[in-house]
This record gives structure tokens, C-alpha cells and sequence, in this order.
């Protein structure tokens, strides 16, 4: 049921994780085109799915590796030398996000539809990408037996850290059972694209969509970080929060003053104020 695999070339590697969240962005791409407007040439599209894919791999690594660099983990030769030891979706999504209004600005299309258009189909490639990370067996939770706990094939990163750990003995056929947030957080992408499809219908404000879903993203990334256990995540100037959850909170922070000044200003197609 659970495949990891990891193929390399160089300092990069294809595994689940990043074979699915490709194709999440691909299909988040091809949805968004037909919704923007102008809508954008095949060509326009592609230019646009490839600045998705490349800005989000190097946001990414980055968010990845600047925490580690400044708890002196790493050294900087790190950061290209193996592009395959870790990422983050946060890092991603801005990476990702500035990259595409990048690009939408030279195809001449209207950044703030690109936005939202985009924001509206990125649970969707969120979705893809947490498939992965099932397979891969990675973003996993706490240890549960029973249900809903899983056990995770050799290969994968549960296993191979428990195996580490000395929690299981070398040769074990799986992984002790753990929470598999990864499926959690699918499903979240499912409901956070239905939620967006009704404010995406009713809004008339530019940018509305994109921030509400950054805002719905922040207060999950927020709230899942609790349920989490793969390595990695540390905590950033705080005894309790990880580098995600203080992200989590600047980007929800941002993305409600955002929405609270979109909602201040008149909506498109709104009559003026009747004269007092």
C-alpha cells in the first residue's frame, strides 16, 4: 500500500513526494487556466506551471535550510549540494506564488486574477503532494495503535526512523503504527478547495480568494504541527512552536490584514455610497 522509492540524479532525487506535488501543480495549473482572464495561451500556461514548479523547489529548499543555517546545522556549500535532504510547503507556496505573479506580469495577464485563479486550485495540488508524502511515508503523526494508526513499508522515512531509533529491529517487514496526518492534511486540501470555490463565486475583491486561502492554510499548518512527529521540525526562538507554526502565524497574520483592507474598499461593480 506504501511505496517509496528515491531515485537521484546529482543533488536532486525524485520520490513520491516530489513526483506528486509536480503533478499537483500541473493539474492546479491546467484548472486555474481556464478560469483566468485573459485566459492564457497553452504556451502562457506552461511558462506558468514551470515558474510554479521552479520557484516553489527553490522557496522550498530554503525554507528548509536558512533555520538550519542559522543554528549553524549546516554550511552554505549545503544548499546546493543536496537539494534532496529537505523542504518545506511554506517556503514553497511563497516561492512559488512570487514566481507565478512574476511571470503573469510579463504574459500581461492581471496578476491579482493569476491569484486568485491559482489560490484556488493549490488545494488541489496541496492534496497531490500530501499523497505523496503517504507514499513516501513522510509528515507523519504520533504513534497510535489501532485506528486510525498505519504501519509504513522499508523505505520510508517512519521506518527508517524508527529503525534508527532502535524502536524496531533491522529486517522488520514494517513500521510500528503511527498517526497518518498525511491523510488528515488531504483531505483538509479537498475541504479548503470546496470552502474557496464558494467565496471564489461571491467575491467581487481581487486577491480575496488567495488570501483566504493563505489565511485557511496558516490556521491548519498552525493547528496540525500539534500532531506531527517527523524530524526535522524545530522550534525557532520559542520553547513550544515550531519554524512552521511562527511562519503559520506571520502568514495568517499578513493574510488577515489583507483580507480586513480588501473588505474596507469598495468591491467591484458596487454602487457608490448614497449622498447624505
Amino acid at each position: 500500500m506504501v511505496f517509496p522509492f528515491h531515485v537521484r540524479f546529482g543533488p536532486f532525487a525524485i520520490s513520491p513526494v516530489e513526483l506528486f506535488a509536480v503533478a499537483g501543480i500541473v493539474l492546479a495549473g491546467l484548472l486555474a487556466r481556464r478560469k483566468m482572464s485573459p485566459q492564457p495561451t497553452p504556451g502562457g500556461i506552461i511558462d506558468l506551471i514551470l515558474a510554479a514548479i521552479v520557484g516553489g523547489a527553490i522557496g522550498a529548499r530554503l525554507f528548509h535550510f536558512v533555520p538550519r543555517y542559522l543554528r549553524g546545522l549546516e554550511t552554505l556549500g549545503h544548499l546546493f549540494s543536496d537539494w534532496s535532504q529537505g523542504s518545506g510547503f511554506v517556503g514553497g507556496l511563497l516561492g512559488g506564488t512570487a514566481a507565478v505573479l512574476w511571470v503573469a506580469r510579463l504574459k500581461k495577464l492581471a496578476p491579482l486574477n493569476v491569484a486568485d485563479t491559482v489560490g484556488l486550485h493549490i488545494p488541489l495540488g496541496f492534496a497531490s503532494g500530501k499523497f505523496g508524502c503517504f507514499l513516501a511515508g513522510c509528515c507523519y503523526g504520533p504513534r497510535r495503535d489501532g485506528f486510525p494508526g498505519m504501519t509504513f513499508a522499508p523505505g520510508s522515512l517512519v521506518y527508517e526512523t524508527q529503525l534508527q531509533a532502535h524502536e524496531i529491529p533491522h529486517g522488520a517487514l514494517r513500521s510500528l503504527p503511527v498517526q497518518p496526518t498525511q491523510l488528515y492534511e488531504l483531505g483538509l486540501g479537498l475541504l479548503l478547495f470546496l470552502a474557496l470555490r464558494m467565496i471564489y463565486r461571491r467575491s467581487r475583491r481581487p486577491g480575496e480568494t488567495y488570501l483566504s486561502y493563505v489565511l485557511g492554510y496558516a490556521i491548519w499548518r498552525f493547528v496540525i504541527e500539534f500532531f506531527r512527529s517527523d524530524p526535522g521540525r524545530r522550534n525557532f526562538g520559542s520553547a513550544t512552536l515550531t519554524d512552521s507554526q511562527c511562519a503559520a502565524i506571520v502568514l495568517g497574520a499578513l493574510a488577515g490584514s489583507g483580507l480586513a483592507y480588501l473588505r474596507s474598499r469598495k468591491a467591484e461593480g458596487e454602487p457608490p455610497p448614497a449622498p447624505k
